[in-house]
């Protein structure tokens, strides 16, 4: 009888090793990718000689949590965010949204020249920029057929002097865009979202290259 049950016990492990394991959900990451605006390349291609004579450096664009990390966030009611559980964005927005600032106003021929965070030399001017909310996906109420969102991005841009701290001006850019009730429409509107935030971006900056500041 000990000999039964000790063999049955034995049968008993191997056969859960024989088990199938359940696969697991395949990660799905995304960038943010905004559309390129047509009106940006055509000015740079137009332009003899940059409006402003000052170096321009973008520094990079800061986020706090919940918005810093690279999680896809949604929303379904007030004062509660969630995350997709197979659904992140490749790298943290704020990381994406430096490199678009950074090549959106390179590309515009606005100012002489315009460095990065980190790139060597000295700026005359500095671009900070800081998300308040964002990107951030909005689920309203409605089941099945029904069941609608919009995306949500705004933050907070401040143009100051690189030399004494001076602060030129401040604004804050933001938008929302309906979206498909998926992550992945909710990633086309936050590209969309910042597409047209890139375009309100540079013409709040024309407005401030007057002759003080640019001279």
């Amino acid at each position: 009888m000990r000999r039964l049950i000790l063999c049955s016990a034995i049968v008993l492990v191997s056969g859960c090793g024989l088990l199938s394991q359940p696969k697991p959900q395949p990660l799905t990451q995304y960038q943010l990718t905004p559309v390129p605006a047509s009106g940006i390349a055509a000015s740079a291609s137009s332009q003899t000689a940059p409006a402003c004579m000052q170096v321009l450096r973008v520094r990079g664009v800061e986020a706090s949590p919940p918005f810093a990390g690279d999680s896809l966030l949604y929303t379904e009611m007030p004062q509660v965010l969630g995350s997709f559980a197979w659904h992140r964005w490749a790298t943290p927005p704020a990381t994406m949204l430096t490199n678009d600032i950074l090549d959106q106003v390179a590309a515009s021929g606005l100012y002489r020249a315009v460095l990065g965070p980190t790139d060597p030399g000295e700026s005359g001017l500095v671009l900070a920029v800081r998300i308040n909310r964002g990107p951030l996906q909005v689920f309203a109420d409605g089941k099945g057929d029904s069941r609608r969102s919009s995306e949500q991005l705004s933050y907070t841009a401040t143009l100051a002097n690189a030399g004494d701290g001076t602060v030129i001006g401040t604004r804050v850019f933001a938008a929302s865009r309906d979206a498909d009730p998926t992550p992945y429409g909710g990633v086309k509107a936050a590209n969309a979202i910042v597409t047209q935030l890139d375009g309100q971006l540079l013409d709040w900056l024309r407005q401030l290259s007057t002759d003080e500041t640019c001279k």
